[in-house]
């Protein structure tokens, strides 16, 4: 019996909390995947950020290079006149292909020797295209050779010159350099970004450790109040509050059997622990009548599970405790009190709750009565089953019942350092 019980019980919660144990770890594994992802996102978007940014600022410096080429050229024009057929303005052009400079009054155009009929024939189409436009750009290649076409006006009092085209060649040896050395910064700033991100993940590690290590201690103020007010209750109907101990473990020994979830077990042990919690507004009198109850104070009696719902209604932390405290007096049959449900109407907890309540009831000794053997109790349990209790509960309780029995009354403080136990398994891992 006692193998039964170990490898059946406590391997079984062994196992649902091993499955929360592993969803957790699986939960923040993911938490610090996504929050790694954000990071290399962010990290991206900043990357296309700065990568524009210096797109931007290389088309400036190009318009800089051509417009400071313009000005030059338009001093010259302005100083010593346009140029003769026969002269040479190469080394004037410098970068420039072509240029068209328009004056108050004229117009002037000046095309690079070097300049291939096919980049004149593109740079003219596009100079009827854009007749109308004021400021633009626009980029020919032909073969491994780059030119900006652009316009742009001149706001220089110095120089008669309204606004300006030029056919600028890109030095293809510069702009290699300049787009590695803006692939090197964004290079950087991703790196940057990813491992401010990393950085964090310490930090996010000891938050959550700190967050855990509150969430325990207010778990364990939790269960300490859970304890007093059960054992207060408890003690205030009997001699001594082992009853709750040893019912509760009975409950939750049952509960891994049927394979309940932590959350479940969690439930029914608050349910457990307070299940007569409502007989602290039941009078003196009647609770601690040491002859049998007459009908009217049997009603009244009763009225101790609504006195419980009351009390547990109060505590989001006590709702899972509701379904016990409300329906542990409920029957298979359907011929118990509040509200008479029958069979799989009465909460499952409840009825898991019933088979080790009347257990250990009738196996423990009382002021008024004395204790029933392990045998005697087993058979009061059968003779229930399907009438008081849920059948397939009384049989997967009766195998394991002598080992759970040996287990709790093997000292007076077994059962609490079982019961503790638990409370680590379920509440505090």
């Amino acid at each position: 019996m006692q193998d039964a019980l170990s490898l059946s019980g406590s391997d079984g919660a062994t196992i649902i909390v091993a499955d929360e144990r592993r969803a957790l770890a699986g939960l923040r594994r993911q938490t610090m995947a996504r929050f790694l992802l954000f990071g290399f996102l962010l990290s991206a978007l900043a990357a296309a950020a700065f990568y524009g940014l210096g797109l931007i600022q290389m088309d400036r410096m190009l318009l800089t290079a051509a417009n400071s080429q313009v000005r030059h050229l338009a001093n010259m024009i302005s100083s010593e006149g346009m140029p003769g057929r026969g002269r040479e303005w190469t080394g004037a052009l410098g970068d420039l292909a072509f240029v068209r400079l328009e004056w108050r009054g004229r117009t002037d155009e000046i095309w690079n020797e070097g300049v291939t009929p096919e980049v004149r024939s593109l740079a003219k189409a596009a100079l009827v295209q854009h007749s109308h436009s004021g400021h633009w750009d626009q980029d020919i290649r032909v073969g491994g050779a780059v030119y900006r076409l652009l316009a742009a006006r001149v706001d220089d009092g110095r120089l008669p010159l309204d606004r300006f085209v030029a056919l600028y060649r890109i030095d293809s040896d510069m702009t290699a350099w300049m787009h590695r050395q803006l692939v090197m910064i964004v290079i950087g700033v991703m790196a940057a970004v990813i491992g401010a991100t990393s950085s964090l993940l310490p930090v996010i590690g000891r938050l959550e450790s700190g967050v855990i290590r509150n969430a325990t201690e207010a778990i364990v103020a939790d269960v300490d109040i859970l304890k007093a007010l059960g054992s207060a209750v408890a003690k205030r109907d009997n001699d001594t509050d082992i009853h709750n101990y040893r019912v509760t473990v009975y409950a939750v020994r049952l509960g891994e059997m049927l394979r309940l979830s932590g959350k479940q077990i969690r439930g029914l042990v608050c349910g457990a622990f307070l299940h007569d919690v409502g007989k602290i507004g039941i009078p003196d009198h009647i609770l601690l009548k040491p002859g049998r109850l007459t009908p009217d104070e049997f009603e009244i009696m009763k009225q101790h599970v609504t006195h419980g719902l009351d009390i547990v209604s109060v505590s989001r932390w006590l709702e899972p405790a509701a379904e016990v405290v409300g329906s542990h007096h409920e029957r298979f049959d359907g011929t118990g009190y509040p509200q008479g449900l029958q069979g799989e109407q009465i909460p499952l907890s409840a009825r898991i709750f019933a088979v080790g309540d009347v257990f250990d009831a009738v196996t423990s000794k009382r002021p008024y009565k004395e204790a029933i053997s392990v045998a005697e109790a087993l058979n009061i349990l059968r003779e229930g089953r399907g009438n008081h209790f849920d059948p397939h509960i009384i049989d997967v309780f009766l195998p394991i019942a002598e080992a759970i029995y040996r287990q709790v009354n093997d000292t007076s403080d077994c059962a609490k350092m079982i019961l503790d136990n638990i409370i680590e398994m379920y509440f505090l891992s």
